[in-house]
């Protein structure tokens, strides 16, 4: 048995903190079994190839934190912004940011939309379509991020699911950080540009920016649970 399985299956663990990302989750996914959990439900928290556990937590109607890792907490300490909200959250508090649109405001197509907030890693998460574990919440919110993908292959995760009809199906999207990764000369647009050329048909909420991902300000958002987004031309607000 996993120390994953282990952890979900026992009634006094209130909370899984994983360790890092990395690779690995979707091996683990087949042979895990959610019927304790499902009884005493308990916080998942992480990201990145995290995803992988997220999507399967929502396919059994659990949430979960699409936050910083043991990692994290290590290097970064108590006083740091996103740990001090992991704290709230994981203490009872409601989350609420009210964020300045400080870049990529051309890029952001403002609305109000309430859905359930679902996705994460990008690559992750596009490596799923297909299986039981890529649900597509009707009037959902997407969130999106990543590191280290060359804008190109990114450009091409985007239309898979646009072609997938992801895009017709949501309500909203959220783009968090996309990190460590150079321009492409040969490609006509840049990576946030060319996502956002992708959607810019879909009559949604849309903001760029948005402070998670493999950032230290890597704020926590609560997956597979509603939210409600709301981006105007000067901020961006999130509440659950």
């Amino acid at each position: 048995m996993s120390d994953l399985q282990q952890a979900m299956d026992d009634p006094a663990v209130r909370l899984i903190l994983c360790s890092r990302g990395g690779y690995g989750v979707v091996q683990l996914l087949p042979h895990l079994d959610f019927t304790a959990i499902r009884s005493n439900p308990k916080w998942v928290v992480g990201y990145s190839d995290i995803t992988g556990l997220h999507a399967a937590l929502q396919l059994q109607d659990i949430a979960s934190l699409h936050a910083p890792m043991a990692k994290h907490l290590a290097e970064e300490g108590e006083g740091d912004v996103a740990v001090q909200h992991l704290h709230d959250i994981l203490f009872g508090r409601s989350l609420h940011y009210e964020l300045p649109v400080v870049e990529h405001q051309h890029l952001n197509r403002p609305g109000t939309v309430t859905g359930r907030l679902f996705g994460g890693n990008l690559s992750v998460f596009t490596s799923l379509l297909g299986t039981k574990y890529a649900k597509i919440p009707k009037g959902g919110i997407l969130f999106l991020e990543d590191i280290g993908e060359e804008p190109y292959k990114v450009d091409r995760m985007i239309h898979q699911l646009y072609l997938a009809g992801v895009f017709d199906r949501i309500g909203g999207l959220i783009i968090g950080q996309f990190t460590d990764y150079k321009e492409d000369p040969e490609m006509h647009s840049s990576l946030l540009q060319s996502l956002h050329d992708v959607v810019k048909e879909a009559d949604l909420p849309l903001c760029f920016g948005f402070p998670t991902g493999h950032v230290r300000a890597n704020y926590p958002l609560l997956m597979g649970l509603n939210a409600t987004l709301t981006v105007t031309e000067s901020g961006i607000h999130l509440t659950q």
